[in-house]
Formats: C-alpha cells, sequence, structure tokens
C-alpha cells in the first residue's frame, strides 16, 4: 500500500493507469446518486494509492445533496461506485444516504499518508481494496 495522491496531481500518464475498470479520473465532476436513488453531491477528486494507482476514495463535494449531510465534504470508498454513465455525467455507489450520512468528512489539511487512512480504516473497517468488476 502506498501514500495517497489525489488526481488532480497526477500526470497524465498516471491518469491513464489509474482505474483501468472505467470508473477512474473521468467520474470526477459526476453528480452522485446513492444506491437508494438520492442525490449526494458532486464527485470532487480521487484518492489514488501511488503504488497500483487504484482509486481507494472518492471526495464527494455535498452542497447539492438532496437529503442531509452534517459535512460539506466526504469521503467514500472508491471500489463502491458504479454504472458511470458519461451521457448525464452521474454515477453510483453502492452505499445507501445513510450510510453517507455517517461517511467521514475530508480534511484537506490532513496528511493523507497511510497514517491519515487510518481514520477511514477505523470508520469502514477494512482498508479499501480495488474496485470489483461491475
Amino acid at each position: 500500500m502506498g501514500r495517497l495522491i489525489s488526481s488532480r496531481f497526477m500526470t497524465q500518464g498516471q491518469l491513464e493507469r489509474c482505474c483501468a475498470d472505467g470508473l477512474g479520473p473521468e467520474v470526477v465532476g459526476c453528480a452522485l446518486y446513492t444506491s437508494d436513488n438520492r442525490r449526494v453531491g458532486v464527485v470532487k477528486d480521487l484518492l489514488v494509492d501511488d503504488e497500483d494507482y487504484v482509486a481507494r476514495f472518492v471526495v464527494v463535494d455535498t452542497t447539492s445533496a438532496e437529503f442531509l449531510i452534517n459535512h460539506p465534504e466526504v469521503l467514500l470508498v472508491g471500489a463502491n461506485l458504479c454504472c458511470l454513465d458519461r451521457e448525464h455525467k452521474t454515477v453510483r455507489t453502492e452505499v445507501t444516504a445513510a450510510d453517507v450520512q455517517s461517511a467521514p468528512f475530508y480534511n484537506h489539511a490532513a496528511d493523507l499518508a497511510q497514517a491519515y487512512e487510518e481514520t477511514y480504516i477505523f470508520h469502514y473497517g477494512e482498508r479499501p481494496s480495488a474496485p470489483a468488476d461491475h
């Protein structure tokens, strides 16, 4: 497991290697919906493992959410993304609105090294894995 880096700071070559399953950097800017069809907000960034180029986490701007979320940005597990609709610029997550409401907030100022990732492992119960084929 490498360090987490923002997709915004990746080179073009790194972006091309990232997320070969089709749910890579093109999801940034897409509206995100839950498994129970509620709008969470907009995908703002991907946090990518710099060794295997897997999107471990998704940063979501929740200011346009259809339900109450206590944080302006939350962090969701990248492996839960599915169903990219390029025409409508939407993507789904396999979690519910209730799951999103309890998701940890995203702290821009925090160090995204492995020590910071432990906060999210504590919340989600395990280290995020590579996305499954959908």
